[in-house]
């Protein structure tokens, strides 16, 4: 009886079933570490104590609070402006620190970096944009689609339908239905018209580059080549025998005609009769996979 008795254990990281969260690998968390400060703030080393620049008067706290208050907010508000090169100098750039009781401390662009952990062209790219926009905040120029749809899926509970997605994409961007676009099967239409690529001439996974020539008997000459120079110039046709290029003749493949795998398809059946019951089939919102279900019944004749 003591055999039977098994306690719960903790799995290896990455052993387990079901996928663990990586959160350092989120695309949110990367964006907000690309912005952050790559270290800690570094005092001026410059020892300048003059009207110009008086770096020798700030103090750690003074470099802290001001670190503090430049990476607040990790984001990126606006994309990094293309500087352009000019031969006449436009503008001057005076760097100033805040010090006690909202002092400014004229410093040199030395300890300006130092302080924030940034380099010179980003510091210049804000100030630029500042400077022709009057000191105004820069407006967010992406669509950020992506962003927009998901905060509006987040908040639905439950999403049952196809078309809930659709609805919701269609209030941010332009939505295409797949099925307007021709899809040709090409796979079927030249299996048998060219050979396998293990009896091709060359090794078609070892090569780098391949040269297609159309000739005037209606089929084509290959040639590979595994370096990106030399060339030893072999070419040859890749159809079976008697076979020419111009006889593929793929067919379009029908839309909604393509029937899902049977262990997924058993185990969303499943979770449906699980969630709504045995007459799931009777409810409007879940058409679409009623209408899957009937479509691998006239196929394959199961799910009776």
């Amino acid at each position: 009886m003591d055999e039977l008795v098994q306690f719960v254990k903790k799995s290896e990281l990455g052993k387990s079933r079901k996928r663990p969260a990586i959160k350092s690998k989120w695309k949110r968390e990367v964006r907000e570490k690309r912005y952050k400060a790559a270290g800690l703030p570094k005092y001026p080393t410059c020892n300048h104590n003059q009207k110009a620049f008086q770096c020798k008067q700030l103090t750690m706290q003074m470099i802290r609070k001001f670190y503090e208050k430049f990476y607040l907010c990790s984001n990126k508000f606006n994309p990094e402006a293309k500087r352009k090169k000019n031969d006449k100098r436009t503008k001057a750039m005076k760097y100033n620190i805040l010090g006690d009781k909202g002092a400014k401390v004229p410093v040199c662009q030395k300890t300006f970096m130092g302080a924030l952990l940034v380099k010179k062209d980003r510091i210049q790219g804000v100030l630029k944009r500042f400077y022709e926009s009057g000191g105004q905040m820069p407006l967010e120029n992406r669509d950020r689609v992506f962003d927009k749809i998901e905060k509006v899926i987040k908040t639905k509970e439950v999403i049952t339908s196809p078309t809930e997605y659709v609805s919701v994409l269609q209030e941010h961007t332009q939505c295409t239905d797949l099925a307007s676009i021709p899809v040709y099967d090409w796979k079927t239409s030249y299996q048998n018209i060219i050979k396998l690529t293990t009896s091709w001439h060359f090794a078609f996974m070892k090569y780098k580059r391949i040269f297609i020539t159309r000739t005037k008997t209606e089929n084509v000459l290959v040639q590979g080549e595994v370096n990106y120079r030399a060339e030893n110039n072999t070419k040859m046709t890749i159809t079976k025998k008697g076979k020419k290029i111009t006889m593929i003749q793929p067919d379009i493949i029908q839309p909604n005609k393509i029937i899902p795998n049977a262990a997924k398809l058993h185990d969303v059946l499943k979770l449906l009769k699980t969630h709504f019951g045995d007459n799931w089939e009777t409810l409007e919102t879940l058409t679409f996979y009623k209408i899957v279900k009937e479509r691998a019944q006239e196929t394959t004749g199961k799910y009776d």
